[in-house]
């Protein structure tokens, strides 16, 4: 019993710290053809989605295209990615992943 006690602790540790980490994907309701769609296959962190015509003013001013793709690391953005003029992003799942586990 007590080591089940110890390994739900040490997991549920493991998962706290491992979900500071969190993927936002931007985009409009009229782009939504666009939408990444492979971010579920990200590991060790928290993967969303919101609609930049639901935020406030200051965060829809700071988009200068959409999509975009930002990391963020204990609610401060860390890194970001952006749609070409295709209005698609083209970054490999494997890169964003890289970017993921850079900032763990």
């Amino acid at each position: 019993m007590r080591n089940l006690i110890t390994t739900l602790f040490l997991f549920l540790t493991l998962f706290t710290y491992s979900q500071d980490i969190t993927v936002v994907h931007f985009n409009y309701k009229w782009n939504s053809k666009n939408d990444y769609q492979k971010l579920q296959g990200i590991k060790r962190a928290k993967v969303s989605k919101a609609l930049v015509e639901e935020q406030g003013a200051d965060l829809q001013a700071s988009m200068k295209a959409v999509p975009v793709i930002v990391i963020f690391r204990e609610g401060k953005p860390v890194a970001r990615i952006e749609a070409d003029l295709s209005m698609k992003i083209k970054t490999r799942l494997e890169d964003i992943q890289e970017l993921v586990d850079r900032y763990q």
